[in-house]
């Protein structure tokens, strides 16, 4: 982002121009190749702008990076598809039609903060824990660029900076940093955990898993993607009658927020089965049951057909994990945090439940705090509210989504806590 004000400042004293190449140069060392792509892109667009005498396509850039700092130099305005379309329009439309296109982008931006929706479209996020970012409203940026007075926009967007960091208008919050790890007791549940998200991405089809479980509760994750240009069911089979006690199920919805949509809908729903199905899937395909079985169950999951065994991939999960469930128990007394992070049951932990049995001693607000990546909608350096306690004892369970990305932690920060303090 910093060569960005250069680059503006170049449309009105030519002689900048090196200057913002020079340091365009220098922020791109030691860059990964996607970052350094998306990056190069910014800046020959940049650089056009100048030279094409647009400086709306340079305000917008410039804003474009503010935000993309809340998602750790991720094209998070307009996602990457969407920045090639930012510079195509802003180097050959008129001015209306340019503050039109960004009004409506900064709409859908607006929609994303609240509903969380379109999140697949980023890239995936670089792990920097608690970055500093440059919060925009883009909201106040769409009304203000739907005025069509360029001037609006320029002091809305100045003036927006100190706004968004004291209203709450994303689900994510700013939150206090380096708190002070709380210590608590572990207590290890008996169960089992069938995770089967290897591979992930399905291009063909065939067998995905195939294992037993043992007797006793557990509970059994899917998630696979079907990357196939046509239609196919996912299906979960069981060599006998099994005894359902929770149940979710998630289909083709923008990635991060398929695995947020599953834990929203798991619920008790008695039944017994042998035979789960996702029709028709074109993308996401989420199950998430939790059973009780008195003998061992034979399982298979396969996409399409049953045949052949598809090999794994990656470091994405497979497998049947035993003991996947945790209690912990502290007494909050100050400002803390406990952070969830390795060793791992498995990579992230998905599929595994984590139970909080904490007494508070004063009113404390409860974050959920992304350290390493995305989390539920919430970069890194943020946090998702989840609950405002009084002084008692409370219990609160969390399961990290399919699809969001670990470590994490649960903050638990009183009211009248002060970074002073």
């Amino acid at each position: 982002m910093l060569p960005l004000p250069v680059w503006l400042a170049a449309l009105r004293w030519k002689r900048l121009w090196p200057l913002a190449v020079g340091l365009a140069i220098v922020c791109a060392y030691g860059m990964e190749p996607l970052t350094l792509a998306r990056y190069a892109l910014v800046q020959i667009l940049a650089a056009l702008a100048v030279v094409r005498q647009r400086p709306l396509l340079l305000f917008a850039l410039l804003v474009e990076r503010a935000e993309a700092r809340l998602w750790l130099g991720q094209d998070a305005l307009f996602a990457f598809p969407a920045l090639l379309a930012l510079g195509l329009v802003g180097l050959t439309a008129t001015r209306r039609n340019f503050l039109l296109f960004l009004g409506g982008l900064w709409l859908v931006q607006g929609w994303v903060d609240v509903r969380g929706l379109l999140a697949w479209m980023r890239p995936l996020p670089q792990p920097v824990p608690d970055a500093i970012a440059i919060p925009v409203l883009p909201w106040a940026l769409a009304l203000a660029a739907l005025t069509l007075r360029p001037r609006v926009l320029v002091l809305t967007a100045l003036l927006s900076v100190p706004l968004a960091a004291f209203l709450p208008i994303r689900q994510s919050l700013w939150v206090p940093r380096d708190l002070p790890r709380l210590e608590t007791s572990v207590t290890t549940l008996p169960g089992w955990l069938l995770v089967s998200n290897n591979p992930e991405m399905v291009y063909e089809p065939g067998l995905l898993f195939e294992g037993d479980t043992p007797p006793g509760h557990g509970r059994l994750l899917i998630s696979h993607i079907n990357r196939a240009s046509t239609a196919r069911e996912l299906v979960l089979e069981a060599d006998q009658d099994v005894r359902v006690v929770k149940f979710a199920q998630a289909r083709d919805n923008l990635w991060l927020d398929a695995g947020t949509l599953l834990q929203e809908r798991f619920r008790p729903s008695e039944r017994l089965g042998r035979r789960w199905t996702l029709p028709n899937l074109r993308l996401n395909g989420l199950l998430m049951l939790e059973v009780e079985t008195d003998r061992p169950v034979h399982w298979r999951v396969w996409m399409g057909e049953p045949v052949p065994t598809l090999a794994k991939t990656g470091s994405q999960s497979a497998g049947v994990f035993p003991n996947p469930d945790q209690v912990l128990t502290a007494d909050v007394t100050r400002a803390c945090q406990i952070p969830l992070e390795g060793p791992w049951l498995l990579p992230g932990d998905y599929g595994a439940m984590r139970t909080f049995r904490l007494t508070v001693s004063q009113p404390t607000e409860v974050l959920w705090k992304a350290r390493g990546g995305v989390l539920d909608g919430a970069p890194a350096g943020c946090a998702r509210h989840l609950a405002s306690w009084q002084p008692g004892q409370h219990e609160l369970t969390l399961s990290l989504p399919a699809n969001a990305f670990a470590p994490s932690a649960l903050l638990l920060v009183p009211t009248s806590f002060s970074p002073l303090d």
